[in-house]
């Protein structure tokens, strides 16, 4: 398990560097506490790297608890425990639609990252998101329902704040788009959360720290 809580841990020193050094608690960040602000190409290019490492460390999670699995469990009836637990996690990694978007954004060759960069006082549509429209007017940023509902929120954008975009894969050779996430773990996402690379990466680390503590639960419980 060592292994495994080293790895938790390089997850979140790799989150920490997306987010602003005052914050104490990652677990408690909200989206205007985590707003990032690249003002030149380096910026970006560094946050970049910063977001891919993050990514790779959530993926490390997962292969690590599996590989525990197999080579550190001996007895027969907690590996067959674990494996169902995993199964169902497995489960969930490939239908959730935060989940799925931190994986498939580690695996695409396209950046998901873009920088708000305002063009003028023109609304502008900026990303199609699944269930939503996100468009900027005036040097904001619109989230609106697809399907004619009102505005759900109004956020002030500096320029180049950077946020997330939806993402194009290639699987078994057929293109495939992955929109930003409209819900995590039957919960709707607040529309704002959606868009900010720190709220969805913040979601998906808890969700690892959470499935490593039910992990080593089912471990000595068994």
């Amino acid at each position: 398990m060592d292994e495994i809580k080293r790895t938790l841990i390089n997850a979140e020193k790799s989150f920490l560097k997306l987010l602003p050094t005052e914050v104490n608690d990652w677990r408690k960040v909200l989206p205007l506490d985590v707003l990032f602000k690249a003002n030149s190409d380096e910026e970006f290019e560094i946050f970049k790297y910063n977001w891919e490492s993050f990514l790779e460390q959530l993926d490390k999670i997962w292969n690590r608890l599996n590989a525990y699995t197999i080579h550190h469990i001996d007895d027969e009836k907690i590996k067959n425990s674990v494996h169902g637990f995993l199964g169902l996690a497995n489960y969930t990694r490939k239908s959730d639609d935060l989940l799925v978007y931190l994986d498939k954004a580690r695996n695409s060759a396209q950046h998901t990252l873009w920088r708000h960069i305002r063009k003028s006082d023109k609304g502008e549509v900026i990303t199609d998101a699944k269930g939503v429209n996100i468009n900027t007017k005036n040097g904001q940023l619109q989230i609106t329902s697809q399907h004619g509902g009102t505005v759900s929120e109004i956020v002030i954008l500096d320029n180049y704040i950077v946020l997330l975009s939806a993402v194009d894969i290639v699987e078994k050779k057929v293109k495939k788009t992955i929109y930003l996430p409209e819900k995590h773990l039957n919960q709707v996402l607040y529309p704002f959360d959606r868009v900010l690379p720190q709220m969805i990466g913040k979601m998906g680390l808890m969700y690892y720290e959470l499935l490593i503590l039910d992990f080593e639960k089912r471990i000595k419980n068994n």
